[in-house]
């Protein structure tokens, strides 16, 4: 199937020239028969019947049986015929040259790479098929969005999607396992990373259920702490694509892995939920708490976003064109980046037309900004202010 779509364009092209060619030639021999009848001056009856026979007989062969065998054996037509299809492809290889060499001096006049990315090529081909499902309604929105986030999921790496370090839940690998099973039901989660003399040295998971099993043993033979029965960890890179990890889980049927930076310090955690909700949106289940609103809107020139939000989806939502550098890209971080240190609630940023106030900081962290849109004409220059 992969060498189908990889070679269907050089297929087509040659059966679309075999077409023209058939067309041609049929076209050609009608002609040579009216002329060779002319000299035997038929009626104009006789004439218009030819024209009208060549005419019915090109649309059938053309048109009407292509469509209709398409339409219902396509797929085995073009499976079962394929060998035969690709050696047809091969021997009238040069009738695709030549649009072969206009698409290569077209896209070098229009500016782009003059060796098209076929796997780039390909992914725009079934974006267009989804689209046009869906505005015929053949394909629903959650349908066309599911499909177009599956496409994505190679582009989006998994710093994008883990949970950041500073909301990790974790434990101490000294932890005595009855203290442990208390930590795990208050927290809600399956799976804990456990740490041994601090939360970038992660030794192991704890999972609930070698947990349960501990617990249902007896007093004396039960082992003392979680680091006895912690599995061991795997660690990303931030860096890392989310589909080539979600490929990895599958395979070593392991479901959380702990993401490092470049320092090797640990950057955050992320599970094979988070990267299910990419494709099919936020899971909720009995353990999670009510989603939090990201983006608020208070009218049509403000809103209150979370901090943890990304600049890029802010600019979607917002119509806006804020930009970034550095290693931020939530709104939190482009306010502590701007600042330059650590703000109080009400601080203001000003960049362009928008403006910045910071409404809640827990601890060393932003948790909630407020953006206004303001009018062009009367925004300021972009600079950071303070206010009491």
């Amino acid at each position: 199937m992969s060498e189908v779509l990889r070679l269907q364009d050089r297929a087509l092209l040659v059966a679309e020239g075999l077409e023209l060619l058939a067309g041609a030639l049929m076209v050609g021999a009608v002609v040579e028969a009216l002329f060779i009848r002319a000299a035997a001056q038929p009626s104009w009856w006789e004439t218009a019947a030819e024209v009208l026979l060549t005419a019915v007989l090109l649309l059938t062969c053309a048109i009407w049986l292509p469509w209709a065998i398409s339409r219902s054996w396509g797929a085995r037509v073009v499976l079962g015929g394929w060998p035969l299809i690709k050696l047809g492809a091969q021997l009238l290889a040069p009738l695709a040259a030549g649009a072969w060499l206009f698409g290569k001096l077209g896209r070098k006049l229009a500016g782009q790479p003059v060796e098209e990315d076929q796997e780039e090529s390909l992914e725009d081909e079934i974006r267009s098929i989804v689209t046009e499902g869906h505005r015929e309604g053949v394909l629903e929105e959650e349908a066309r969005d599911m499909i177009e986030s599956v496409m994505e999921l190679r582009d989006v790496s998994v710093s994008e999607v883990m949970t950041p370090r500073t909301d990790m839940i974790s434990m101490p690998a000294a932890t005595e396992i009855r203290a442990a099973a208390l930590f795990v039901v208050k927290a809600g989660h399956s799976r804990i990373p456990a740490y041994d003399k601090h939360r970038d040295d992660i030794v192991g998971i704890v999972y609930s259920k070698d947990l349960l099993a501990e617990l249902a043993q007896d007093p004396a033979s039960r082992k003392a702490t979680v680091r006895e029965i912690t599995r061991p960890p795997v660690f990303v890179p931030e860096t890392k694509p989310v589909a080539a990890l979600l490929e990895e889980f599958q395979l070593s049927r392991n479901h959380m892995a702990v993401v490092l930076d470049e320092f090797g310090g640990v950057a955050g955690l992320i599970t094979i939920e988070d990267i299910l909700e990419e494709i099919v949106g936020e899971i909720i289940d009995e353990y999670d708490e009510d989603i939090v609103e990201g983006i608020r809107r208070i009218d049509e020139r403000t809103a209150e976003v979370l901090a943890r939000v990304h600049v890029d989806e802010i600019n979607d939502q917002l119509g806006l064109e804020l930009t970034y550098h550095g290693d931020f890209d939530t709104i939190g971080g482009l306010v502590f980046g701007e600042l330059g240190h650590l703000p109080t609630v009400g601080e203001q940023l000003t960049l362009k037309n928008v403006r910045i106030t910071v409404l809640d900081v827990h601890r060393r962290r932003i948790e909630r900004v407020r953006i206004e849109i303001l009018d062009p004409e009367t925004a300021p220059a972009s600079q950071p202010t303070s206010t009491s």
